[in-house]
C-alpha cells in the first residue's frame, strides 16, 4: 500500500528507548496518564508492573465469537480477538495485573460499529482537515474497499480511543474476566469467578459514535 503519510520522514530505525521503558517512563513521570492499547498486549505486559490511572484496551470478545480471518492457522478454533490471539499471555498478564482501572472494549461493543459505505458517503462529502483526509484515503484505497464490501472491517480502535476520552458511545459492565494462554482457544476471553474484575464493553451507540468521530475528525469537537 502506499505511504498515505507523504510528510513523514521517519523510518523503521528501532528507537534506542524501547516501548516498555518508554510507557514506564512516561507513567512515572505522569502518574495519571492513561494507556490506551489498540493493538496486541505486548509492551505493556512487558513494562509491568506500573500504576496507569487507566489502562483501555481494543480487545477481547466475551459474548460474541471472535475475528480471526484471511489466512489466519486453521488449528484455532475461531473464538477469539486477533490482538488478544496474537498474545495471549500478555493479554492475560495485562488484565489481571494492571493497577488502576482497567477497560476493555471487546467485540461485543466493537462489532456496532462496522465501517460502511454510508459513513464513506458522509466522509468523503466532509472531510476538511488532514486527519478526515488520511483516514478518508486509507479507507478507500483499492486493497481496503473489498474489505469493507465483505463486512469485515470495523472502527475498532476509533472506538476504543473515543470511549476513553469522550465517555457515553460504550456501555461497560463490571464482571471477572480471564484469557485462554494456549491451546485452539488462545486468546479467548471469558468470564469467570476466578478471573479480574474489570469494565468490558457490551454495546456502542452507533451513530452517536459516527458524528462524533466525523466531528472529531474534521476539528469540531
Amino acid at each position: 500500500m502506499p505511504s498515505r503519510t507523504p510528510g513523514c520522514v521517519g523510518d523503521e530505525t528501532p528507537s534506542r528507548l524501547r516501548a516498555p521503558q518508554l510507557i514506564r517512563k512516561v507513567l512515572r513521570e505522569e502518574p495519571s496518564a492513561q494507556i490506551i492499547a489498540t493493538g496486541p498486549l505486548s509492551n505493556p505486559a512487558a513494562a509491568l508492573p506500573y500504576s496507569a490511572s487507566r489502562l483501555t484496551s481494543m480487545g477481547g470478545a466475551v459474548k460474541v465469537g471472535g475475528n480471526l480471518c484471511c489466512g489466519t492457522p486453521p488449528e484455532f478454533d475461531g473464538t477469539q480477538e486477533f490482538n488478544y490471539w496474537l498474545d495471549p499471555a500478555a493479554a492475560r498478564a495485562v488484565l489481571t495485573q494492571s493497577r488502576g482501572t482497567v477497560r476493555m472494549v471487546p467485540l461485543d461493543a466493537a462489532n456496532e460499529v462496522p465501517i460502511t459505505s454510508a459513513f464513506l458517503d458522509r466522509l468523503r462529502a466532509d472531510h476538511t482537515t488532514p486527519a478526515a483526509d488520511t483516514v478518508l484515503q486509507i479507507v478507500t484505497h483499492p486493497e481496503v474497499q473489498p474489505l469493507i464490501a465483505d463486512n469485515l472491517l470495523y472502527w475498532w480502535d476509533p472506538l476504543a480511543a473515543m470511549s476513553a476520552v469522550r465517555p457515553g458511545h460504550v456501555q461497560f459492565t463490571s464482571g471477572g474476566i480471564d484469557v485462554v494462554v494456549d491451546g485452539p482457544s488462545a486468546g479467548r476471553t471469558f468470564l469467570s469467578p476466578f478471573g479480574r474484575l474489570l469494565w468490558y464493553g457490551t454495546t456502542a451507540d452507533t451513530a452517536a459514535f459516527e458524528q462524533r468521530f466525523l466531528d472529531t475528525l474534521n476539528g469540531r469537537n
